[in-house]
Parts: structure tokens; sequence; C-alpha cells
């Protein structure tokens, strides 16, 4: 039986395998992304990442995607109607919601309260897997990702605007988890084996917010 699914889509890496890694199993059948953006900024939360991008990561995955506009300051309340408004408009062709979260068990938990009214079952395809050996499948099966965001506080601001690869793993203090999950970075996924072809993209403006240092990104047609 091929259930259906649709996927949270952050734009970044964890994303992006575990996409990867459902569309590989016969039993699953993506039927879209779904993400959110901030009304403000126009762009994913943390990953400094426009829409307008978000918009060509799905064209290249060939896949249709919702998105759902935050409102600044938006309460738990808000955020719960507004999510629950979009689940709802999937749950007549999907049973299935995926999220590429790793260990954070809170995280895991507010996905799974969030979601509860809109009757889908929540699928973690990548939880509790070790997160050194993630970033290795990562970038053996040819993922390409920029780093977006970094709290300065644990990884060097250097790396900003950077690739997301072997060389950067390997320079990340031991307090430092290999795929960010504690938020240390962030990332945005320009190609893959799943992608129909590399996303071209430019840097914009460097923001601050406390320690978070965050590129923006647009998309560059030529």
């Amino acid at each position: 039986m091929c259930h259906s699914v649709v996927f949270s889509w952050s734009s970044g890496k964890d994303s992006a395998l575990a996409l990867y890694l459902l569309q590989k199993e016969n039993r699953y059948q993506v039927e879209g992304l779904w993400t959110t953006v901030q009304e403000q900024s126009d762009s994913v939360a943390f990953h400094g990442v426009s829409v307008q991008l978000i918009k060509e990561q799905a064209l290249k995955l060939m896949l249709p995607i919702k998105i759902t506009t935050l409102p600044d300051g938006c309460s738990n309340e808000r955020y719960e109607a507004l999510v629950g408004n979009a689940l709802g408009d999937f749950k007549n062709r999907v049973n299935n919601i995926a999220f590429g979260d790793i260990f954070l068990e809170d995280i895991k938990e507010f996905r799974e309260n969030t979601i509860r009214k809109s009757c889908l079952k929540p699928i973690f395809p990548l939880w509790k897997q070790d997160t050194k050996k993630l970033a290795e499948t990562f970038f053996s099966l040819g993922f390409e990702a920029v780093i977006t965001t970094v709290d300065t506080d644990k990884v060097a601001a250097e790396w900003i605007g950077k690739k997301y690869d072997e060389g950067f793993v390997d320079s990340l203090p031991e307090d430092v988890d290999p795929c960010g999950e504690n938020g240390e970075f962030h990332t945005f996924v320009i190609n893959g084996p799943n992608f129909s072809e590399r996303i071209k993209y430019k840097s914009g403006n460097l923001t601050r917010n406390g320690s978070f240092l965050t590129l923006e990104l647009k998309y560059a047609c030529e």
C-alpha cells in the first residue's frame, strides 16, 4: 500500500535529505511541499531564503508547494489556526505529513500537537539517526547547500555564505552538532539527486539578531 505524504519544507539540508529518503521508499508517495514564511521578511524563518527561491526549489524538485504566510508577532493560537487551515487543504489528498527533525523532543511534540486536528499522521524519516552519519550521507549523495545563518557564539562568522561540506563539518567545535540540530547554523539546498537542475542564487544583505548572523539569498535569473 502506498501512503500519500505532504512534506513540511524548510529549504535546508535536513528537509532535503528526509524528502529524498521518503521518495526512495516504495510505500510513500510525496504529493507536495508545504512551508511557512514570515510576513515582514517574506522569507523562511532563520534561513534567510526568499519566497522566490523556495518556489525554485519546488520547481526543481518537480513538486507543487503551498506557502502559508505568518503575520508578525504571530501567537501560538493564530499559528495553530493558520496551520490547521493550510493542512486542511491537504486532508482529502494525503494522510501523512513528514518533517526533517532529528532529535529535539520538544520540537517533535510541538509538531505532533499542532497537526493533531488535521488527522494527518506525522512521519520523521531522520528521527534519532546519528547526525554525523546523516551529514556524510548528504555529501555522498551529491547534495549541495549554502550556509545562510550561523550562531556566532558557536560557529565562526566567516562560514556564512559558504558551502555546507566536509570541510565545514570538520571545522566545527565538538559541542556543535554536524547537522546544526540545536540551531547552531542553517542552510539552503541548491542541488541534489532529486533536483532537475542546480538553483541559481545571489547573496543579499547580512543581518544580525543577537548572536545570529543571516545572509539573505535571492534568486538569480542568470
